[in-house]
């Protein structure tokens, strides 16, 4: 059965279209400035937004061509098409190749984004090639990613970011990518250590230490933002933040099964439901 399956769902896998979701970031800028009203600036947002998750798609090609033969001892990563056999290596390069071209092309209609991209680019071959393997800075350029994600939403549209959007932003992300370790250290590590040398360098106590440390920066960071601002709105929208990080925490730290972040957070009702309200707060504060 598994022979039957049409060969392009596996290059739909190389995708990985459910990672487009972390590149939501890129209209962040764009809803705290109170300019999603701006058609013009909106449909350069949304072209953005397509740049960024056909390279980032590139990336994770690329990633996936590095990592096949530790992918390969891993239970569930040896069923990707790279170390599956299902895609070949060659395959996947030109996969790659031509999603960087289609990058390329859209930069001919919105190209104040190239010089992000290309950051993100080089960034992302230098952490897949080498940079992965150092301990805590792994994690620092993946946060940086996201970083990049608001950067190329604000400033080749004319928005400056403020500290605080950045600040809140580079740490809920940390806090995430560290939860990620975490997931892989305390679920089946002996597998994920394998596919991810990087993992040896840590131990659980600090990454539960490290978890705590991130989390009370973020919620002090965002604290300190919201009691800049006099709307009763904005004071609100710390209970369903605070709320949601709690459950996310929460959840990390019991789960035996789940060690994918985005998982977590895509599949818990409660942070879902938070999230809707934090941002409904949001409107009520920024556009009434």
């Amino acid at each position: 059965m598994e022979n039957s399956r049409p060969r392009f769902l596996d290059f739909l896998k190389l995708l990985r279209c459910r990672g487009w979701v972390k590149n939501a970031f890129v209209f962040s800028g764009l809803f705290f400035s109170t300019q999603f009203g701006d058609w013009r600036l909106t449909g350069a947002a949304i072209l953005i937004f397509i740049q960024f998750c056909v390279l980032s798609s590139a990336v994770y090609c690329f990633n996936d061509i590095q990592d096949r033969h530790a992918d390969a001892e891993h239970p569930q990563k040896k069923l990707r098409p790279i170390p599956s056999g299902r895609v070949s290596v060659s395959e996947a390069y030109v996969l790659c190749l031509v999603l960087v071209a289609i990058t390329a092309a859209l930069c001919i209609a919105e190209p104040r984004s190239i010089f992000f991209l290309l950051a993100y680019l080089v960034v992302n071959v230098a952490y897949t090639l080498k940079l992965k393997e150092t301990v805590i800075l792994d994690v620092f350029l993946i946060s940086f990613g996201f970083l990049l994600r608001i950067l190329i939403g604000t400033y080749p549209l004319g928005i400056v970011p403020s500290r605080w959007l950045l600040f809140c932003g580079f740490s809920i992300t940390f806090f995430i990518s560290l939860s990620k370790r975490f997931l892989e250290y305390n679920i089946n590590f002996s597998q994920h250590a394998k596919a991810r040398k990087v993992l040896n360098e840590y131990n659980l106590e600090f990454l539960k230490l490290a978890l705590g440390a991130v989390f009370a920066q973020t919620l002090i960071g965002y604290a300190l933002y919201i009691s800049e601002s006099k709307s009763v709105w904005i004071y609100l929208s710390l209970f369903p933040a605070l709320y949601g990080m709690l459950t996310y925490l929460l959840l990390v730290t019991k789960s035996r099964i789940i060690d994918d972040p985005v998982k977590i957070i895509t599949t818990s009702r409660e942070i879902f439901v938070s999230v809707l309200v934090w941002i409904a707060l949001f409107v009520c504060h920024i556009y009434f």
